[in-house]
């Protein structure tokens, strides 16, 4: 016991445990347990008749038969191939690896119209669609008649609806709690982001669309736009194969399948989809929430 104690003290001395060590040297305190030494290793034997693993020489000479089949390559896959240019001697190695590749058509990619209605497309390229806009749709410049206003809307429809939203009935109503004021307006923006949005629209500086006469001030709405020319429709109703190219449109296209034609900005609730649709139009709350 006499060692062990030595050896505690030695570890307490080493690991600056001064506190501990001298209530032990006082004797007022005893280990509670045995200090005990580790068990000897045990010495294990090999044994050298069990057989070893096989060599990689070994290994390679197993028969095709033993190796597991190859997925065949289904027909779906193979026309899709075709479509993107894969040959056909490597087909089976591109449908093993299908997830690892990004796909990029080589046809010729065709860009769409985005008035409801028109089917037109072209090839892609700039401006591939001005002139049809100009000519069949009356696309051009619509400048707002407005004081402090150089607006420019692309069509009718665009300047009636910013007429509406900025200057009119829809227009966001003036706060003075924020701390962003608009130097051409008695608009106040919450924060500088708001602010600049709003004033992007006074001054001009839109977002042009490269393919078409479409202009903008928000960012998404032209992100929606370019996915339209594209046809990129990846919201996909659950309830039927119908799919859509904004979360807005699956959103209204669910409301037909629960016969819910409920105004979300004010509450108000129709039996039509008709009478629900020409209500959103004048919706003088949802209008309030455009600046």
């Amino acid at each position: 016991m006499v060692a062990e104690l030595e050896f505690v003290r030695r570890y307490l001395q080493k690991t600056g445990r001064l506190d501990t060590l001298k209530v032990l040297n006082e004797g007022k305190t005893t280990l509670s347990f045995p200090i005990q030494k580790p068990p000897k290793r045990k010495i294990v034997n090999v044994d050298d008749s069990k057989p070893k693993k096989q060599s990689l020489s070994r290994q390679s000479k197993i028969s095709e038969k033993e190796l597991p089949k190859k997925e065949e390559v289904p027909k779906k896959f193979k026309k899709i191939a075709k479509k993107f240019g894969l040959p056909e001697e490597h087909l089976d190695i591109f449908y093993e690896y299908r997830e690892c590749f990004h796909w990029e058509t080589i046809g010729e990619k065709k860009i769409h119209c985005t008035v409801r209605g028109c089917d037109f497309n072209v090839p892609a390229k700039r401006k591939a669609l001005v002139d049809h806009m100009t000519n069949e749709h009356a696309y051009g410049n619509y400048p707002c008649d407005k004081p402090f206003c150089r607006f420019v809307g692309y069509s009718t429809g665009c300047i009636r609806k910013h007429e509406t939203m900025f200057h009119g009935e829809g227009r966001r109503v003036p706060s003075r709690k924020y701390s962003f004021p608009c130097k051409y307006c008695p608009f106040h923006g919450k924060d500088n982001h708001v602010l600049e949005k709003h004033l992007r629209i006074h001054e001009n500086r839109l977002i042009k669309c490269e393919y078409c006469n479409y202009t903008s001030a928000n960012e998404q709405h032209t992100h929606e736009h370019i996915l339209h020319h594209f046809q990129v429709r990846n919201h996909h109703c659950s309830l039927c194969e119908t799919s859509f190219i904004t979360k807005a449109g699956l959103k209204n296209h669910i409301r037909i399948h629960l016969k819910d034609f409920t105004c979300i900005s004010c509450s108000e609730s129709f039996e039509t989809r008709k009478n629900y649709d020409h209500h959103v139009k004048s919706c003088k709350v949802r209008l309030s929430k455009f600046c």
